[in-house]
């Protein structure tokens, strides 16, 4: 630190010393001016003593004065002037060094108030090049800035004022290393030259005598650009014009920076604009295919189940008309065929049932879960419950949702129904039926049971539909039941799932649209029918 007090201190004696040699200079004037008049007015004194020899007492008097003021004059300057115009000196001195730096600071603040501007980028710096060489007391009268864009050892004229068009073809493009603004750029300092050397390669005819300053702009240590400007022939380096045009080089890095995360950012959002379409594209493109999917197999299987019908009813006939006319294997053939015609027709069923919740649309409104286990366990659920001895629990009265009426209806009794058909042998089946409320938005449903349990690498594939654990031998089914629940979930905006230890039963869950406040009721009815 010792030494930037030194230096500035050496700095400021040196221009006192100025000001002292301007002072010397003007009491020099002053004195030799005082002089010649004394002279002047001694000759004066000494003709009128030839014309008018009775003033000579007078005239004597004057001459002797005139010479007493000669003689006199410059110890009284030098005592009582001198430390006067010396101080008005220093004055004036700082005077201009503080407008200088007034002027530096406005220059510099509205270099950096551009980077803020909405105007072109391109315009920012034509707007900049004017502001640097906009200051009359600093020695530019022309100047350039120069950009890397798109390959890195190569800087690019971006702006310019003052240039020759010849000149600005021959510098539209300059690799780093050469000339004066390219070896700025490669060396990452700035360059200085008072006139034209064997370093200024980009010449031209007509080229006349001048100097340069090239000052890298930089960031992070990365070579953004270079600005470059003209000086006289023979022009001084001077560290005030070096400070500011580094200070120059450093808003123009911010204006770069700002303007280059701008971009950045408009890119960024036109990439995710065209992914958003490519996804558009591709969601519309599923829906239709999916919607063909479930028109075709809605049609599929409602053609397909007549002529099931028929194979099952005249293999009847037949196996009733054939009776006792058949040997062992032709009536096990007979079977087989029957029976399979009768399990497809069941399939085909359940396929139409898992269609329709796919492509009808729903219908939501509040409904009381509690009523509809109700209803199931007196209608649907009746001989079952009876035929098994089943218990059917809820502990405490369930969450109203919002759902599909119909929909809610068939998930509770495919789930229920599935308790009370996968038990182990001779025992009395047991649901339990609870919900709570999640999130403050859904209601979760649990629907427990004492039955055989689920092995857990099978959690995933048993809502596969027609993805079956078990042979037919051992539980009947089509395989779609749980497919079917899961679909009815998921299109109520909630999730299902299951937990589970083999041999010990298992608890199927899922989530519904919870009812809170009849504002909350009238969101969720229009989220669901939009």
């Amino acid at each position: 630190m010792w030494f930037k007090k030194r230096a500035i201190c050496n700095h400021y004696h040196a221009s006192a010393n100025k000001a002292h040699l301007r002072v010397s200079r003007d009491a020099i004037v002053v004195m030799t001016t005082v002089m010649l008049s004394a002279f002047i007015a001694e000759a004066i004194v000494m003709l009128l003593l030839d014309i008018m020899p009775p003033l000579s007492g007078l005239a004597e008097a004057l001459v002797d004065a005139s010479l007493l003021a000669v003689l006199l004059f410059p110890p009284l300057y030098l005592f009582l002037f001198r430390p006067l115009l010396t101080h008005i000196a220093k004055q004036k001195y700082l005077e201009e060094k503080t407008q200088q730096s007034s002027d530096i600071q406005i220059i510099l603040s509205r270099l950096l108030s551009l980077g803020l501007q909405d105007i072109p980028f391109d315009e920012k710096l034509e707007k900049a090049i004017d502001e640097i060489i906009s200051v009359e007391w600093l020695a530019f009268d022309k100047g350039a800035i120069f950009l890397v864009e798109d390959e890195p050892d190569v800087i690019v004229l971006k702006a310019q004022r003052g240039l020759r068009e010849s000149l600005q073809k021959i510098c539209a493009r300059v690799d780093f290393g050469r000339c004066i603004c390219g070896r700025a750029a490669a060396s990452g300092t700035m360059q200085f030259v008072d006139h034209l050397d064997q370093q200024h390669e980009n010449r031209y005819d007509g080229i006349t005598q001048h100097g340069h300053y090239c000052i890298p702009i930089l960031s992070a240590g990365k070579v953004l650009g270079v600005i470059c400007l003209y000086v006289k022939e023979g022009h001084r380096e001077s560290k005030v014009e070096g400070e500011f045009l580094n200070g120059a080089a450093s808003a123009m890095a911010n204006i770069i920076e700002h303007y280059n995360i701008e971009k950045q950012l408009q890119q960024r959002d036109r990439a995710l604009l065209d992914i958003n379409r490519q996804l558009e594209a591709k969601v519309s493109q599923l829906r239709r295919s999916n919607q063909e999917l479930q028109t075709f197999a809605y049609v599929a299987s409602h053609d397909l189940r007549e002529p099931l019908r028929k194979i099952s009813a005249f293999g009847e006939i037949l196996a009733a008309s054939l009776k006792n006319k058949l040997n062992e294997d032709e009536e096990e053939n007979l079977s087989f065929m029957v029976d399979g015609a009768n399990r497809m027709q069941q399939m085909i069923e359940a396929l139409l049932t898992y269609s329709r919740v796919t492509t009808k649309s729903l219908n939501a409104e509040r409904v009381d879960p509690n009523a509809v286990v109700e209803e199931l366990k007196m209608l649907e659920l009746a001989f079952g419950i009876e035929e098994t001895g089943a218990k059917v629990l809820i502990p405490e009265p369930l969450h109203p949702v919002m759902a599909d009426p119909a929909q809610l209806r068939q998930l509770l009794q495919n789930l229920i129904a599935n308790a009370l058909k996968y038990q182990k042998e001779d025992a009395i089946p047991e649901v339990i039926i609870s919900s709570r409320v999640v999130d403050n938005a859904k209601v979760r449903v649990e629907v427990q049971d004492n039955g055989i349990g689920i092995k857990e690498d099978h959690f995933d594939n048993i809502f596969t539909v027609f993805k079956r654990l078990h042979a037919k031998s051992e539980y009947e089914g089509t395989g779609v039941g749980l497919a079917l629940c899961k679909k009815i979930v998921e299109l109520h905006g909630g999730e299902m799932g299951v937990s589970s230890t083999h041999g010990q039963g298992s608890t199927f869950w899922f989530t519904m649209p919870a009812l809170e406040t009849p504002a909350t009721e009238a969101g969720i009815t229009a989220s669901l029918t939009a």
